[in-house]
């Protein structure tokens, strides 16, 4: 009823509730309203066109979100000093996943001209990162697995939502009704009843994002987890408090 703009219906559209055709006329869409035909009801319930509706937007927020943790993943890498050579390009080839190689190409371009990783950080000591060794700071051999196997766990998302991607863009220009309805060579119409109304194709889909999400946050839980702990931050104050304790909390 809200996509054929019929007036009773209702919708959200940028957080205000309106009536359909006042949402349609607001998002630009033209016709505000048209007329439905024979078999076009059908084919507006008889699909996946709710499941769709929701994997677009799932989809679109993902990417943001990975976005996001590209950016949060430099920056800790940043305050934890961290060895660059797990992101050399060579380590990524030798298992050229594209997810992998990606992830490890973002990393170097965000964190290229850094004063704060690898052998850059050595320029730049403060005393509260020597008061685990006491001595100046000096290369890691290797950094935890959240820092180090970035790109082998960023990898699989990128992979994934590519995957995702390329189902949701097919499904958007799929006719997912039953039975459908061609036209035959000489004029009229043949009716052929199928099965491209089951969901499968969006359901695994999800599934996988789902999964690929929640690792994902996993590791982006295990770094903060290490940021807010002194014991494993190499010199970074408790809970990232500054200034004076209990008024800035971090």
């Amino acid at each position: 009823a809200a996509i054929a703009g019929f007036d009773e219906a209702e919708v959200m559209y940028q957080g205000q509730r309106m009536r359909a055709p006042q949402a349609i006329t607001a998002a630009g869409i033209a016709p505000v309203k048209f007329d439905l035909q024979a078999k076009d009801a059908s084919a507006l319930i008889n699909g996946c066109t709710a499941s769709l509706a929701v994997a677009v937007l799932v989809a679109h927020d993902a990417r943001h979100l990975l976005t996001d943790a590209c950016l949060s993943l430099g920056l800790t890498l940043e305050a934890m000093r961290a060895e660059m050579a797990a992101f050399d390009p060579r380590i990524q080839q030798a298992r050229p996943h594209a997810g992998q190689i990606k992830t490890a190409a973002v990393v170097r371009k965000l964190l290229k001209g850094s004063t704060r990783t690898t052998h850059e950080a050595r320029a730049v000591q403060f005393p509260e990162e020597s008061r685990r060794t006491d001595i100046p700071y000096t290369a890691r051999i290797q950094d935890v697995y959240s820092l180090r196997c970035a790109p082998q766990v960023y990898g699989p998302v990128f992979d994934a939502l590519d995957y995702i991607d390329n189902t949701v863009d097919k499904e958007i220009n799929s006719a997912t009704d039953n039975p459908l309805i061609f036209g035959k060579e000489g004029g009229g119409f043949e009716i052929i009843s199928g099965g491209n109304f089951h969901g499968q194709y969006l359901a695994q889909a999800m599934d996988l994002m789902a999964m690929v999400m929640t690792d994902l946050g996993s590791i982006c839980e295990r770094r903060v987890a290490r940021l807010i702990d002194p014991t494993l931050s190499w010199g970074l104050p408790r809970n990232l408090m500054s200034g004076v304790r209990g008024v800035n909390t971090g």
